[in-house]
Order: C-alpha cells, then structure tokens, then sequence
C-alpha cells in the first residue's frame, strides 16, 4: 500500500488538483481580460477601446496626411501662438466644436494674418483671458468671437507671461 502512494504524482492529489484548475481558471481570465483591452469583445457603452483610438480616424489621416489640429497647430505656431499645455490635450480641444478653442484660433489666424507675435503667447491663457472677461461668452464658430476682446486677451496673455505692461496689439505683432 505504501508503494501506491509513493507512484502518485501531485497532480493525483485533491490538492494539487484544486491547484491546477485554479492556475487554469487564472490564465483563462488574464487572457479574456487581455482580449477585453485591446477591443476584441464589444462593449455596451460607446466609449472606444484604446485600439481604436489609435487608428487614424479622419480621411486626412487614412491618406497620410496630417490631422486638421496638427496643421492648425503648426499654423499657430507660425504666427508666434503655441501652448503651455501637452499638445495631445490641445489637438484634442482644437479638433472639438464643443470647445472655443476651433473659433478662437481661427480668429487669430486671421487676425495676425500676415503678421508674427513679436514673442510666443500661450493659446490656452489667451482662451482663457478672453472666457473669463466680463460679459464674456464662450464661441464657438468664427463669426461669434468678439475681435477686440481677443486682441485683449492676447495683449494680456503677453503681459502676463513676459512681465510687461503693452496696451496696443499694434505693438506685439510685426
């Protein structure tokens, strides 16, 4: 009898397997959530999974082009406009309708059409210079910005970041 016991392997044993069907059941669920994560099974909410957000989601995109933020970006940037934020956080507010950011610099854009800020001015201190004035609205198409209030807030964003005290947007773009 004790040469019976002797021949049994661990996995023969009640215990041992209890543990293999637990290390089975623990691969298993590693796997699905695994699966879960890169949007192989479909979810309920509409939230997209991290696989999806990274494939290019605009025609532009599709054809190798750069997304519209990424030139309107680059276009800012090119008139003394850039941002004290992470860019991904702006190329998200600047491709958003539901934010001022898309009016706002495209307003500026046209307002220093030709011409360079002197120095750089943070983007989003100049949206927030102009929300945050009284009687302030928030646009969000072209037509609704208000052209004095955002010179305003560019010559405030300036003085703020630069320590200087300009009163004439003249004065900040050559």
């Amino acid at each position: 009898m004790a040469e019976n016991q002797e021949n049994k392997g661990w996995w023969q044993t009640i215990p041992g397997m209890l543990t293999a069907v637990a290390g089975v059941i623990s691969a298993l669920t590693g796997f699905i959530v695994a699966l879960h994560q890169i949007g192989v099974f479909g979810s309920d909410n509409k939230e997209q999974s991290r696989f999806e957000a990274s494939m290019p989601q605009s025609p532009d995109q599709v054809a190798g082009k750069p997304a519209h933020s990424t030139v309107n970006t680059l276009k800012l940037r090119n008139v003394g406009i850039d941002f004290s934020v992470p860019e991904a956080d702006l190329a998200k507010w600047l491709s958003n309708s539901d934010t001022p950011y898309p009016a706002i610099s495209a307003a500026l854009l046209d307002l220093l059409e030709g011409k360079r800020l002197r120095q750089p001015v943070y983007l989003d201190v100049i949206v927030w210079n102009y929300e945050h004035g009284p009687g302030a609205s928030s646009p969000r198409i072209v037509a609704d910005v208000n052209v004095d209030r955002l010179r305003a807030a560019v010559i405030g964003s300036y003085n703020e970041r630069y320590g200087e005290a300009i009163r004439d947007f003249r004065a900040l773009a050559r």
